[in-house]
């Protein structure tokens, strides 16, 4: 860990590669791993290292949001939806992740959906910033699809 702070990521993830070879249960050294790899740019590896962890430790609501943002870092929105529907049967009123979920849900299309989730983190947690901006955003792309189309205006 401390490789880690120190910013030596590569060392850290030798590291964390020899405590899961002595030891692959060991779900945190999956986590911490998961961590380097995406600090370093390495989502498929992040992903690879956070999926082994969370098989071991599957109620880590923290891990599943964690997994939910490198989906959405590449643009797999329906894998970060689930992602954060399963962070969210451990800890339901957790407003990161329903912000979250409303903003994969946005990203597919379902804007109803998005706002309903957005609203929903802002009742876990009023002042939550990324919910308030995303629930503006998708109200600003609900009106823009309900606006009709005036050739003359």
């Amino acid at each position: 860990m401390l490789l880690q702070c120190e910013g030596r990521l590569e060392d850290a993830a030798v590291w964390y590669r020899r405590a899961i070879a002595l030891n692959p249960t060991f779900a945190q050294a999956h986590f911490n791993l998961g961590f380097c790899w995406r600090s370093l740019g390495n989502l498929p590896e992040s992903l690879t290292a956070f999926r082994q962890g969370v098989r071991l430790e599957p109620c880590r609501p923290d891990i599943w949001l964690v997994i939910g943002l490198i989906h959405t870092e590449q643009g797999e929105h329906a894998a970060a939806e689930y992602a954060y529907r399963r962070g969210l049967l451990i800890d339901p009123g957790n407003a990161t992740l329903h912000a979250n979920l409303g903003t994969a849900r946005r990203e597919q299309g379902d804007l109803a959906g998005a706002l309903d989730e957005l609203h929903l983190a802002l009742e876990f947690d009023p002042q939550h910033t990324y919910a308030k901006f995303n629930l503006n955003w998708t109200k600003r792309q609900a009106q823009a699809r309900i606006r009709p189309i005036c050739m003359t205006c």
